[in-house]
């Protein structure tokens, strides 16, 4: 895999949802990146 990075995505939240995923940043329990998906999703 030489060239290649892997990235963990710890939670996925909707925009509206953006305090809640916030707060879950501030616990520093998570590992991985918090993703807030904008726009409509299928």
């Amino acid at each position: 895999m030489k060239g290649y990075i892997r990235i963990h995505i710890r939670e996925v939240y909707p925009l509206h949802e953006a305090p809640e995923a916030h707060r879950f940043i501030e616990t520093g329990h998570g590992r991985g990146k918090v993703i807030l998906l904008v726009g409509d999703q299928p």
